[in-house]
């Protein structure tokens, strides 16, 4: 997304230059923009037709296929899809597997998707005994159980082999030791309905050809010690940004730094954090603004930031939506300077109580405001005579006194609370 910055200095303005960026598009907009995610295996696992009760969920590697004997091994994998955002729309997938131990040519190692859900336990067998797996620890899932309970039986039981669906999703031949991926059409339809459904995504069970003996193909797991071994998902997808930002400005004013935004679209919009920095790195909520919701009619906002200091101010919008989802508009900075006067406060250090020598107070346009030595603002008032009582709340320190007046002066001064 291009943006620009425009530096505006206002005519007039008898206390402060401004100085904004504009963009005309903001970071969050009703658009599609495409990204691609690289996702580590949240759970996988072997289970053996001959050792019903055992599994190798914390083992370093998996096993799919017949061994000698025509015995049957099938692995087990899902991954965490959390991470790409709710309404999005899946466009390309595919699965990469190292493949580290063999004693059969060329064999099709096919991906069916899981309907149940099922465990990764401790148990764990050794690289060499690996394809017999280890006695199935509680959680962990094995031929039999989709949950074993540790002592032998299940706590949650499945059809022996597991529950998936008989159409692969895809097919790879492997054959020599080396990496290989799996990819198509009904594994991109699988990640798809897991986004749309993220209770449905139970992963894919991984199965040889389960008819001839001796294809049984090893491959490294997710706690492989080697971490360039391990399996990757590889997702792209394009995703709805939910709010259309036509604007949003910055600007100086003599009760604040006011903040004015506008919407032309939004989706699911529940409100905007409005974030201000001192260094454009670290930011802090100083407010919020309740969204439309939906809507497509043009919204405006605005806020205002009372009681900052002179310097560098830099603002940012975080717009949340109903489901908890997040984004950022683009930083704006607002450089503020002004003739702030000092002002005298005794005594010094404070307290409880701050008079305000040489200070007129006779309308009520007169404010004061309490910040710290980080600019926070701790305190916000109408100043109603020469006396300021300081907030029992506030801790011994360093602070700044900030005294708005009506003719728009600002005067300031340090004090130390005991």
């Amino acid at each position: 997304m291009m943006s620009f910055m425009v530096y505006l200095k206002l005519a007039g303005m008898k206390y402060f230059l401004i100085i904004f960026s504009f963009f005309l598009l903001q970071s969050f907009s009703y658009s599609y923009g495409q990204t691609v995610v690289v996702l580590q295996a949240s759970q996988d696992n072997t289970i053996y037709s001959d050792f019903t009760n055992n599994s190798n969920g914390a083992g370093e590697n998996f096993t799919a296929g017949t061994i000698v004997n025509g015995s049957i091994r099938r692995a087990l994998i899902r991954f965490n899809i959390s991470s790409i955002p709710a309404g999005a729309t899946i466009t390309a997938v595919s699965l990469q597997m190292r493949m580290n131990r063999t004693q059969s040519a060329a064999i099709d190692i096919s991906l069916h998707r899981l309907n149940t859900s099922w465990g990764e336990g401790l148990s764990m067998a050794s690289s060499i005994a690996d394809g017999q797996g280890a006695t199935a620890q509680a959680g962990d899932v094995t031929w039999s159980c989709s949950f074993a309970n540790g002592s032998g039986g299940c706590t949650s039981s499945w059809a022996p082999g597991g529950n998936f669906v008989a159409t692969a999703s895809a097919s790879t031949a492997v054959n020599a030791i080396g990496t290989y991926t799996w990819s198509g059409s009904q594994m991109l339809a699988d990640v798809q309905a897991w986004t749309n459904s993220a209770g449905s995504n139970y992963g894919w069970i991984i199965r040889s050809d389960e008819v001839i003996t001796q294809s049984a193909k090893r491959f490294s797991s997710r706690t492989n010690p080697v971490i360039a071994d391990r399996p990757t998902l590889t997702v792209t997808y394009n995703s709805l940004i939910p709010v259309t930002l036509l604007y949003f400005n910055a600007q100086a004013t003599q009760y604040g730094n006011k903040l004015t935004w506008q919407t032309s679209q939004e989706i699911n919009n529940d409100y905007f954090d409005i974030e201000h920095s001192r260094d454009g790195f670290h930011f802090l909520s100083v407010g919020k603004a309740d969204g439309a919701g939906n809507t497509s009619v043009t919204t405006h906002y605005s806020f205002t930031h009372n009681g900052t200091a002179a310097g560098k101010h830099f603002y940012r919008l975080a717009q949340l939506d109903f489901d908890g989802r997040k984004t950022y508009s683009a930083i704006k900075l607002l450089e503020q300077k002004n003739r702030a006067k000092n002002i005298v406060i005794s005594p010094n250090p404070v307290a409880d109580k701050i008079f305000l020598q040489g200070v007129t107070v006779n309308n009520s346009l007169h404010k004061y405001v309490i910040m710290n030595a980080q600019g926070q603002k701790l305190a916000e008032k109408i100043l109603t005579g020469n006396y300021i009582s300081l907030p029992v709340s506030l801790l011994p320190g360093v602070y700044n006194l900030q005294v708005w007046q009506a003719n728009g002066n600002k005067l300031s001064g340090t004090f130390i609370k005991q």
